[in-house]
């Protein structure tokens, strides 16, 4: 297969399925980031970049912070498109931007994703300029959000959860999805109903099968904010701005 290099936004329609909701009828954020994740991996392997063929020449890419931008979470059987795009590059990291449009072109949800691209075996960094694949960037004008460092302090401990085997990927890692799932879990009911207008998550550590992480919540914030560790190794922090 021929690969494409070229600048652009690839995305397609899709409908939002019982699955993708929770019991509000409305999209999961674990689902927002589940949907964008499969587009960037769609994205590179509709250019002929599979995670297969990036794996066997000594790649994996790993996604290290998200930043979004939620206007309206989309209801269950609604119809949507979605978009993403490489942003460019800076320092070791690659960027991408996303967004989710209504049918009559209402915006959804825009954001941003930073991506570390490493060794599968020894999960050393792989600079851009040591990455034989440049993507051609693309302008899709200005993302409203950026992926912020959540550095939580004041912490006191919610509770602890297992990584069980569903919630492994292909990279023998807790999926980044499941991060979303863990961390509204630990919300109150009113916390949860309220609604999201911000939504920022950067992945610290790779989390394992059998570990178990503890989540603890910032007393130091007016927003949301979550950090969460395995023993003594920072794994994810957690920040939303509630409506």
């Amino acid at each position: 297969m021929e690969i494409n290099l070229g600048s652009r936004s690839f995305g397609y329609n899709m409908e939002v399925g019982f699955y993708d909701v929770d019991y509000t009828r409305k999209m999961r954020l674990s689902s927002l980031l589940r949907v964008f994740a499969k587009l960037a991996g769609e994205d590179y392997t509709d250019r002929g970049l599979s995670h297969t063929f990036l794996r066997e020449h000594g790649y994996v890419f790993l996604v290290s912070k998200v930043a979004f931008k939620i206007y309206r979470l989309p209801e269950i059987g609604e119809n949507v498109n979605v978009q993403t795009w490489v942003m460019g590059t800076k320092g070791a990291k690659f960027l991408r931007g996303y967004e989710m449009l209504s049918e009559s072109g209402e915006k959804l949800a825009v954001g941003e994703s930073v991506w570390i691209c490493v060794s599968p075996e020894d999960r050393k960094i792989v600079r851009p300029k040591d990455f034989p694949w440049q993507t051609a960037f693309y302008d899709n004008g200005e993302v409203p959000v950026h992926c912020i460092s959540i550095k939580p302090q004041e912490l006191y401990p919610l509770g602890k959860t297992t990584v069980v085997r569903s919630q492994i990927d292909a990279n023998g890692h807790l999926n980044n999805a499941v991060y979303g799932d863990i961390a509204t879990d630990f919300l109150t009911k009113e916390e949860y109903e309220a609604g999201v207008s911000e939504l920022y998550l950067n992945y610290s550590h790779e989390a394992y099968l059998g570990e178990e992480i503890e989540i603890m919540r910032c007393n130091a914030d007016s927003d949301i904010t979550l950090a969460a560790k395995v023993g003594e190794r920072p794994c994810f922090e957690f920040k939303i701005v509630t409506v």
